[in-house]
C-alpha cells in the first residue's frame, strides 16, 4: 500500500466523495486491513490471490488486466510482479526457522524432534488456510466472483514452506552452547 500511495491517492480523487463520502472510504478502508494483510500473505508465500475469472495476482505470473471496483485498497494491488518478488516465499521459511529456533530453545533438538516441527507447520498451515478462507468472497455475480486467496494453495504454501525452515533449524545437531 506504501508503494502504491499515488494510485491510492489519485482514485480517491477521480471519485470525489465529499467529506462524508470520504470518511466513509476511510471507515471501510481500515474494515479491510485485515483482509488486506491476507492477501498480502498469500501474495508473499506465493499462490498470490484470485481477482475473479481468470485473473490473478502472484508473483510468479504476468497480472491480466481487470476491472476493479473503484476501492481505494484495491488500487495498492501491483500491477506486475517486480523482480524481488520471486524471493518473497523466503519469508515463510524463515517464519519456520523462527519457530524452529523457539523448539530449540525448548530442548527439542536433532532428527527426533522433527516430527514435533512438521506438526507445528501443519498446525500453522491450517491457521493459515482458515484465514485464507476468511479473506475470501465476491463482489457480483459475473466477474468478480471467488476474489481472494485459495485456503488449500495458500494453507499448503505456508506448511510447506514453514515446515522446510523449522525442520531444518531442529534438525541441526547440538552444540555444547545448545544443551
Amino acid at each position: 500500500m506504501v508503494t502504491h500511495v499515488d494510485a491510492i491517492t489519485a482514485l480517491l480523487v477521480e471519485l470525489g466523495p465529499g467529506v462524508s463520502g470520504g470518511l466513509l472510504l476511510v471507515v471501510l478502508s481500515l474494515a479491510y486491513i485485515p483482509t488486506a494483510l491476507m492477501w498480502a500473505m498469500a501474495y508473499a508465500l506465493g499462490p498470490g490471490i484470485s481477482l475473479g475469472v481468470g485473473v490473478a495476482v502472484s508473483p510468479f505470473a504476468e497480472t491480466a488486466s481487470a476491472s476493479l471496483p473503484g476501492f481505494p485498497i484495491l488500487a495498492a494491488l501491483p500491477s506486475q510482479p517486480h523482480a524481488a518478488s520471486a524471493a518473497l516465499p523466503v519469508l515463510g521459511v524463515v517464519a519456520g526457522a523462527l519457530a524452529g529456533l523457539a523448539l530449540r530453545r525448548r530442548g527439542h533438538v536433532g532428527l527426533g524432534s522433527c516430527g514435533l516441527a512438521l506438526a507445528a507447520s501443519g498446525i500453522a498451515g491450517i491457521l493459515v488456510a482458515a484465514a485464507s478462507w476468511l479473506a475470501t468472497g465476491s463482489l457480483g455475480t459475473t466477474s468478480l466472483v471467488g476474489l481472494g486467496p485459495s485456503p488449500v494453495l495458500v494453507g499448503g504454501a505456508a506448511a510447506v514452506l514453514t515446515a522446510l525452515g523449522s525442520s531444518a533449524v531442529v534438525a541441526w545437531p547440538a552444540r555444547g552452547v545448545d544443551g
